[in-house]
């Protein structure tokens, strides 16, 4: 029997019926560059060179589709007037800069672009139908789409666009619904070219995104605009990744009428496949990209060969992985197709396999729940349950009421402020709260701290600690720096913070300028995190290393990569981040440093 080419394997699993082997799909995007020595700001510019990119991907990994992109969630964005900063001389992925929603009637000012003359979309359509022309008898050709949650966020700002979500839900309703015919619009496009689109909305993953405003606003309409839309103009597979821990969205996902879901390296892969098989839904499940770009390769196989064990009698599985950093080894890669051809169905895992440290898997949880004095004052317990619920607009006025009260506002802070946000940080390390909730309780308590800051500075109070905020040189994402920085505030820290794309001499500039020894760095990106240890190997020539103590976090991030740049703390949540910066604050007392 001949052995099937790519295209027909994957046209049998995509109708749930077993092909001769197991799909390969490697989440290849900015390594594209990689393989072909161009940034990816190059790549992303050029259509012949994406082109190439593409070609050097089939070559080097034979995988079992192509997808057309590489910054994916910037080329809609960029055509509605988004500015995009480029990084020509490093591998950095671009990102967004500037957002042109500035106010809620901005959107009145944009209009749905046009695919074949708007921004970059041309060239993407362009570089689809050359690679369609040379491989796509070979290999089913994908154009990459930005979902609608995910560019309303391009548009606003991640974390506006998340706080909209919550105390503006019918605009972010309209919002949603332009974004999703802008995305319809480039899908057509790609489409029309005989290439069906697929969708891409990580912004829309929990805990940015909570359960609820994904099953009440963003799956309906994906079910009532996108998907029927792709699928009129002629669609016949509409893949929607949404990367992270999406169990607790699973049902809204499938709801949404995608044709094949992702189980990303988080997720649930026994309910995912329960569910997918029921549904008769095609699956990918990935490996974790972390693993994937940081090894050893006999990990990075044993993670592999358990997703193949538990899912490899599912007549539509594809074996993926997270989206591999632009200078993944591509030998790392290797290592994931190897397993293939391994005895996956009667593997057993080591005993060793998964069983990681605590901290390395988890948010840090307090063992005792937070909560107020019995004897707090009416007027503080009404303040405290007001930022707990996220009401900015009663903030000011009870800090007014109680100051009036004759409290003075350290108290305030001490006993209704900061047990607030440690009630919230508690909550959402439980998994009680998302991002969204915890966002509008900072801002909420900031809008107090607006008030009580100049007020405490006059009577001479220090605060608890002091740290100095950053997110690395080449990412521009701040959204888990701000909400850092807001949950220190109401802490008790004096935070600094300076900003995104932040270098290696801006930082140490910075620590000596405000004498601070906590420094804390955050980084989206797998292609980013390495610079954290560049910062790290800085403050060591500086004669300073010895002073500072060093936090990191962000998304790529975990313990064994904090240990490999030799940070001091790991931070796996911003409820985390405060824990980890008191215990740092302690550690320094106790050196006699702080």
């Amino acid at each position: 029997m001949t052995e099937m080419n790519s295209r027909q394997l994957m046209d049998t699993v995509l109708e749930m019926k077993k092909g001769d082997r197991i799909p390969f799909c490697p989440a290849i995007y900015e390594h594209k560059g990689f393989l072909i020595g161009k940034t990816p700001s190059e790549i992303c510019r050029s259509s012949e060179l994406l082109v190439e990119g593409l070609e050097a991907e089939y070559e080097r990994y034979r995988p079992d589709f192509l997808t057309v992109g590489i910054d994916v969630y910037n080329v809609e964005a960029e055509a509605l007037g988004c500015k995009i900063v480029y990084f020509d001389d490093s591998p950095d992925v671009p990102g967004v800069e500037e957002y042109p929603i500035k106010t809620a009637s901005d959107i009145d000012k944009l209009a749905v672009p046009d695919p074949t003359t708007d921004g970059r979309m041309p060239l993407y359509l362009d570089a689809a139908k050359e690679i369609q022309k040379r491989l796509g008898d070979q290999v089913i050709i994908r154009g990459a789409l930005t979902g609608p949650f995910s560019l309303a966020s391009e548009l606003v700002g991640a974390e506006n666009f998340i706080v909209l979500t919550m105390q503006n839900p019918q605009y972010t309703v309209r919002l949603m619904e332009f974004t999703a015919r802008v995305a319809a619009e480039f899908g057509k496009a790609f489409i029309a070219l005989g290439i069906d689109p697929i969708i891409f909305d990580s912004r829309a993953m929990p805990p940015l995104c909570s359960p609820e405003i994904f099953q009440e606003i963003v799956s309906k309409v994906y079910k009532r605009i996108l998907i029927p839309e792709l699928k009129k103009a002629g669609a016949k597979n509409i893949p929607l990744i949404i990367g992270g821990d999406t169990t607790p969205i699973l049902d809204a996902i499938i709801d949404t009428g995608a044709t094949q879901i992702l189980c990303d390296f988080e997720g649930d892969i026994d309910l995912f496949k329960e569910k997918a098989i029921a549904h008769k839904l095609p699956m990918r499940v990935n490996v974790d990209p972390r693993l994937l770009h940081l090894g050893p390769v006999r990990k990075i196989q044993d993670f592999t060969m358990n997703i193949l064990n538990k899912c490899w009698d599912h007549p539509g599985f594809m074996l993926g992985t997270g989206v591999a950093a632009y200078d993944c080894p591509p030998e790392h890669i290797d290592a994931v197709r190897e397993c293939l051809e391994k005895d996956y169905k009667d593997w057993t895992p080591p005993k060793s396999l998964f069983k990681q440290k605590r901290e390395e898997t988890e948010a840090i949880v307090s063992d005792d729940e937070p909560g107020y004095p019995d004897d707090l004052e009416p007027v503080l317990r009404e303040l405290a349950e007001a930022i707990e619920e996220g009401e900015e607009e009663d903030v000011p006025d009870l800090v007014n009421e109680a100051l009036a009260d004759g409290i003075p506002p350290g108290v305030v802070v001490n006993r209704a402020m900061i047990p607030a946000m440690d009630v919230i940080g508690y909550r959402f390390a439980r998994k009680d709260l998302y991002v969204p909730e915890m966002l509008i309780g900072a801002r909420a308590m900031a809008e107090g701290l607006k008030i009580l800051r100049p007020l405490i500075a006059l009577t001479g109070a220090k605060p608890v600690g002091r740290i100095l905020l950053g997110t690395v040189k080449g990412d521009i994402h701040d959204i888990g720096k701000n909400l850092v920085g807001m949950m220190l505030e109401g802490a008790g820290f004096e935070v600094v913070d300076i900003g995104v794309n932040v270098s290696v001499e801006k930082f140490i500039d910075a620590l000596k300028e405000h004498d601070i020894k906590m420094l804390g760095m955050s980084a989206l990106l797998t292609t980013t995190m390495n610079y954290m240890g560049r910062v790290i190997e800085g403050l060591k020539e500086a004669g300073m290393r010895g002073d500072i103590k060093v936090l990191i976090g962000g998304a790529p991030i975990n313990q064994k990569f904090c240990d490999r740049v030799e940070a001091d703390y790991y931070a796996d949540s911003a409820a985390d981040g405060v824990i980890v910066a008191k215990q740092a604050l302690a550690d320094l007392k106790a050196a006699g440093m702080e």
